[in-house]
């Protein structure tokens, strides 16, 4: 007799992929990375970033603030400033994020940006991160990572959700 592989184990099975893709991509991810800042007050912070000549660098900040109880909002503003050594600016960006909207009891947002810099000889780069409001901002930045390489742990997040969707439908259907 044949045995054949159900809806439903073919959904656990996406589900265990997509999971352990995660897992490696961000392994992956990690191994490019060359700085890892986390900021917790309000302040300006500065970075400066030795770079390779023809490699491409990603800068990436993330900032999130959280709230409970009282207050009735999370509010978080930073703006990045990024210049090369010629002083060219790479970017100036005004991050800012509210909410009103409460899950589990905390009020929660997150808000990010990225920027991609290849430097045509060896050269440095001076990040200004001027901190204004909310918990925490973090400072990532890669160093020759493909994009595929970049995205890779987003695409498995949503792969792990369409699998999770599929197999809580082939659950309902034969309940």
């Amino acid at each position: 007799m044949k045995e054949t592989i159900s809806k439903k184990q073919i959904a656990i099975y996406v589900i265990c992929f997509a999971i352990g893709g995660f897992i490696l991509s961000e392994m992956y991810k990690s191994s490019f990375q060359i700085v890892d800042k986390e900021y917790g007050s309000i302040g300006i912070y500065e970075e400066q970033i030795s770079l390779k000549s023809g490699i491409k660098y990603i800068v990436s900040v993330n900032g999130t603030d959280e709230e409970m109880g009282i207050q009735q909002w999370a509010d978080l503003e930073f703006n990045v400033v990024i210049i090369n050594k010629d002083k060219e600016e790479i970017c100036n960006r005004n991050i800012v994020g509210t909410t009103t909207q409460e899950t589990g009891g905390i009020r929660r947002v997150n808000n990010s940006c990225e920027t991609y810099y290849t430097a045509s000889y060896a050269d440095y780069i001076d990040v200004f991160i001027d901190f204004k409001e909310g918990d925490e901002v973090e400072l990532k930045v890669y160093e020759d990572i493909s994009d595929l390489g970049n995205l890779a742990p987003s695409l498995f997040i949503i792969l792990l959700f369409i699998a999770i969707v599929y197999y809580i439908k082939i659950r309902a259907k034969y309940a």
